[in-house]
C-alpha cells in the first residue's frame, strides 16, 4: 500500500494515501472554541469549512512547527468519493511517499499510542515508521468534521 509520511517529534508516520485528497501548503486555521488542544480549529476549503487538527498535538503533546514543510492534508474520513467526509490535518514534513506492505505493519501492545491514532509498527532501513489509523481519527473528529458554507 502507498503511504504519505510525516514526521512527528522525530519518529515518522505513515498515513495511507488512499484517504489523502489533497495536500495544501500551511494556511491560517482560525480558532475556535475547542473540544481538546488537538483540535487547531476550522480552515476553508473548496466552499466548506474543515475541522482541523494537528497531528503532532495528538500525538507528541506539542503543536506542529510552523515551518515551509508544513502542510494540511485533507483527509477523507470516511464516505464515498462523491459524498466523503473530510477533515484537515497539520503534518509535519508530509513530502514524501513510500510503499510498505500492511503485513509489515505489527500491532505490538507497546507500539499502540495513548491517543489511538497510531495502530501500528513497521521497520526499514532507516528505522521504525508508524502507521495512522484514519478510523481513529474520524472517531476523534466526529461526524460532523465538515459542516457547509
Amino acid at each position: 500500500m502507498l503511504y504519505l509520511v510525516s514526521h512527528v517529534a522525530g519518529d515518522r508516520v505513515a498515513i495511507p494515501a488512499d484517504r489523502v485528497v489533497e495536500v495544501l501548503p500551511m494556511v491560517a486555521v482560525s480558532a475556535m472554541a475547542q473540544p481538546t488542544a488537538h483540535f487547531a480549529g476550522v480552515i476553508r476549503y473548496r466552499g466548506c469549512f474543515l475541522l482541523t487538527f494537528d497531528l503532532s498535538q495528538a500525538v507528541a503533546g506539542a503543536p506542529s512547527p510552523r515551518l515551509l514543510s508544513t502542510r494540511i492534508l485533507v483527509l477523507r474520513l470516511s464516505g464515498t468519493d462523491a459524498s466523503p467526509t473530510l477533515a484537515g490535518m497539520i503534518a509535519e514534513r508530509a513530502t514524501s511517499v513510500m510503499r510498505i506492505s500492511d503485513s509489515d505493519f505489527q500491532n505490538p501492545a507497546s507500539a499502540r499510542h495513548r491517543a489511538g491514532l497510531l495502530d501500528g509498527i513497521a521497520f526499514d532501513k532507516t528505522g521504525a515508521i508508524r502507521r495512522l489509523s484514519v478510523e481513529a481519527v474520524a472517531s476523534l473528529m466526529s461526524s460532523n468534521s465538515e459542516v457547509s458554507a
